[in-house]
Order: structure tokens, then C-alpha cells, then sequence
């Protein structure tokens, strides 16, 4: 249905597609500011770092993150409690990721999983032995996925999630 949606809207001579930029810890300073005036600073830039981190400035993830924990209290807690908080994913992501996870082929997923248990980056061979499959299989399917755009090549045989946020949705 979402497909079909945009779909029609491209066509449709009254609607405009804008890219969006990636946006910068200080805009998530911003953002986070915008929402908790009088909260410290260094929990503040602690929280945004985190979102920006988590989304890898990711305009619709770092929004949905801080809209998120906001509507949960969990961002309020941060700022009165400062500390590491791992974030949660909200619904709205693992929706977004649900969808484009089944689009690709089978047998994909559960080597994107063992890569997310391995960390945010992880090495062919690790995910090959593992996963009782060959490395070359293993690295044509990770090259396939690297397309999507959810993982790519940071080294010979070295993958790397794109955004945290897919990790840890997996």
C-alpha cells in the first residue's frame, strides 16, 4: 500500500520530493534543546550524540528516536539521570525495517543476524563459519545486501551496518 502511495504521488504534478540531509550532532542538539530548554548541556550533547550515533543522522530515524522518548518519558529520565542509555527502537522503525528486511531474498536475514550478534561490523569469514555456508555465497549475499543499503564494505571481507538502528532492530 505504501508503495502504490508513493507511486501515485510521483505522479502527481502537485507534489514535491525534498532529500533530505543528514543531519549533524549540533542539529540534534537542537532538536533535543527544542524539546527540554532548561535541561543540562553535557546531558543534552550526551543524548543527541547518541541519537545521531543510533541513526547515523538519519533524518526519519533520529526524529522517530527522539519522538520516541519523548512520548515514552525515556528522554526526560536521560536528562534528570544522565548516563549510557542504549535506545530503543520505536515501532514506526522496525516497521520501516520489517519492510525493506522482506524485500530481500531468502536466507538474507539470518545472516544480517548473525552479523548484528557478531557487532556493528563484522567479518565474512566469522559470519560464513557460523552460518555453515560458504564465504563466497556468504560475501555474494553481503554485497547484494550492501545495494539496499543496510550494510557495506568498510574492508576486504569487512562488513558494517549503516546504521546502528538496523542492528539492533535485528
Amino acid at each position: 500500500p505504501l508503495r502504490e502511495l508513493l507511486a501515485d504521488l510521483r505522479n502527481d504534478t502537485h507534489t514535491q520530493l525534498t532529500e533530505l540531509a543528514l543531519l549533524t550532532e549540533r542539529d540534534v542538539v537542537q532538536l533535543v534543546t527544542s524539546l527540554a530548554p532548561a535541561a543540562p548541556v553535557t546531558r543534552v550533547a550526551g543524548i543527541a550524540a547518541t541519537i545521531c550515533e543510533e541513526s547515523a543522522g538519519n533524518p526519519f530515524f533520529a526524529s522517530e528516536l527522539l519522538h520516541h522518548l519523548t512520548v515514552t518519558g525515556q528522554l526526560e529520565r536521560a536528562l534528570n539521570e544522565g548516563g549510557n542509555h542504549r535506545l530503543p527502537v520505536p515501532e514506526s522503525i522496525q516497521e520501516v525495517l520489517r519492510q525493506r528486511l522482506l524485500r530481500l531474498p531468502q536466507g538474507t536475514q539470518e545472516l544480517l543476524t548473525l552479523g548484528a550478534v557478531i557487532g556493528l561490523t563484522f567479518d565474512v569469514d566469522l559470519v560464513a563459519d557460523v552460518a555453515g555456508q560458504p564465504v563466497d555465497d556468504v560475501l555474494d549475499v553481503l554485497e547484494s545486501i550492501e545495494r539496499s543499503g543496510i550494510v557495506g564494505e568498510v574492508a576486504a571481507d569487512t562488513f558494517a551496518f549503516v546504521h546502528a538502528i538496523v542492528r539492533n532492530a535485528l
